[in-house]
């Protein structure tokens, strides 16, 4: 009896065991033996003598099952386009300049030769009041200040009564008659109206125009408001100035 079987030793299904057997003895193909006769294993068959009673043993099947398996592999490919709005901020920044404050300043000349000799050395130079946008000299004596070339500059003449009314000579308040009359010669001209701030300094003063348009500007001072800056506290006056160098807003300039 042979039993059907794969190369891998496992039943193939579907198959049954065939047996094959010699001349005379009959065949069995599918299912059970024929009547009356005794089926023998294959060692039973080996111990006949006659070659020709020999059962023919083995007959081995090998069964190959091949499976081919298609794989069909689809892809659905989808483009989604979706619409963001966009939302662009722009940040402005307004900048505004601030001009450079303009300066006019003056100094008022006494009979002293000295002070003379520095206003026409600075002018020389471009330096003190010179430096400013405009500026005046106002004395008691008609003076030059440069011969020219290009052109002769005077000073500006200013008359006051600077005696005292008592005959007694007040040296703290000697001067005070000739400033009070410059000041009342700048506002009959009227130049210091076209500027911002108005600058009085001395003749021995050493001043620095650009020095104090940075000040002013970094400190935001509206020429506008009538303002004048404190440099003295006497003991008597918080609010006192030293004649060196007195700084008038022009609308204070204008009181």
């Amino acid at each position: 009896v042979v039993a059907a079987y794969t190369l891998s030793g496992s039943w193939v299904g579907g198959l049954r065991p065939v047996l094959v057997a010699g001349p005379g003895r009959g065949s069995v193909a599918g299912g059970g033996a024929p009547s009356g006769k005794h089926l023998r294993t294959a060692s039973e068959d080996q111990s006949l003598e006659a070659p020709s009673h020999k059962a023919h043993v083995l007959h081995r099947t090998n069964t190959t099952t091949r499976t081919t398996t298609h794989t069909k592999t689809v892809t659905h490919s989808s483009t989604t386009r979706t619409k963001t709005p966009t939302t662009t901020q722009t940040a402005t920044t307004t900048s505004t300049t601030v001009p450079d404050p303009k300066l006019f300043c003056f100094t008022i000349l006494g009979s002293d030769d000295n002070e003379v000799s520095l206003m026409r050395e600075q002018l020389a130079r471009g330096a003190g009041i010179y430096g400013c946008d405009s500026w005046s000299v106002y004395s008691d004596e008609k003076t030059w200040l440069t011969p020219g070339p290009p052109v002769r500059l005077d000073s500006t003449l200013v008359t006051a009564n600077s005696s005292s009314p008592d005959g007694v000579n007040n040296t703290k308040y000697k001067d005070s008659p000739q400033f009070i009359r410059a000041w009342e010669k700048m506002r009959e001209e009227g130049t210091f109206e076209k500027y911002d701030w108005v600058v009085k300094a001395n003749a021995e003063t050493v001043f620095f125009p650009d020095r104090l348009k940075a000040l002013l500007k970094q400190r935001g001072e509206s020429p506008k408001n009538a303002t004048f800056f404190t440099n003295c506290e006497a003991a008597d006056n918080s609010y006192s100035m030293i004649g060196a160098l007195e700084l008038f807003s022009v609308e204070a300039a204008k009181v």
